[in-house]
């Protein structure tokens, strides 16, 4: 087996209170403004999008309940959101 440095890299950068991993269902705890001029506001649920956080952050998609029409895109702090399911 040869050794990843990226793939290690990506996990020793990953240790969180939360332990995300990907298509998880998380909910937003905090009402910010860098998230809500995405349209993304406190009580709202997203997915992970991304098996790996960039600096504590995690690529998220929250889609309308509705229409299933996505809303935003962005990278939210893991102190920002709880997992809802796993």
């Amino acid at each position: 087996a040869t050794f990843n440095l990226f793939k290690y890299l990506l996990e020793s950068f990953n240790v969180g209170e939360n332990n995300v991993k990907e298509y998880d269902l998380i909910e937003m705890i905090v009402e910010k403004d860098n998230y809500s001029k995405h349209g993304v506001h406190k009580g709202m649920r997203g997915v992970v999008m991304q098996n790996h956080a960039i600096m504590n952050k995690w690529y998220v998609i929250f889609s309308d309940n509705e229409t299933g029409e996505d809303i935003a895109d962005i990278l939210v702090h893991e102190n920002d959101f709880k997992v809802v399911n796993k």
